[in-house]
């Protein structure tokens, strides 16, 4: 009997535990929408009014993905233009 209460609050404990350090994470998941219809490379954010915008406040940029079955489209909003011209000199990866 005692056994099994010992087993039972190892089990609560590793399951705390594993909650605890899942909402510590760092990292962000931002969903790509699916595009309905195509969408147009021209600079203009009209194609992208049903789509909820990530932010990452450190560079005061806004961001999100939209896909169709072969491309994944990105959308980046730069609030402050120095972290645009810093984009410009050394490129973006996306993974």
């Amino acid at each position: 009997m005692r056994r099994i209460v010992f087993a039972k609050e190892i089990l609560l404990l590793l399951m705390i535990l594993t909650i605890s350090f899942s909402g510590f994470s760092k990292e962000k998941e931002v969903k790509s929408f699916w595009a309905a219809s195509s969408v147009k490379i021209d600079g203009f954010r009209d194609d992208w009014a049903e789509v909820a915008f990530a932010d990452e406040k450190k560079v005061k940029i806004d961001y999100a993905f939209k896909n169709d079955a072969e491309n994944l489209y990105v959308l980046y909003i730069f609030k402050d233009p120095k972290y645009l011209s810093s984009i410009s000199v050394t490129g973006i990866t996306l993974w």
